[in-house]
């Protein structure tokens, strides 16, 4: 079980309009990116419930990524 597992068992089942928000500044916003990455991507049911903040994040990916 990893921090993304993890985020996915503590939302409420119940509440489907639920928001899961990711902040972050600098490194951490760069880790904001790709933790939204990997939820999307293991639970493609919570695409529409992902809201990031981000300030002053460094370029950490190619090109296609974003």
């Amino acid at each position: 079980c990893d921090i993304i597992d993890h985020i996915y068992t503590c939302l409420d089942p119940a509440r489907e309009d639920g928001r899961i928000v990711l902040v972050g500044h600098s490194m951490g916003a760069c880790l904001t990116c790709i933790a939204a990455y990997q939820i999307a991507c293991r639970y493609p049911s919570l695409l529409s419930r992902i809201y990031i903040v981000n300030f002053g994040a460094p370029l950490f990916a190619r090109k296609v990524f974003s």
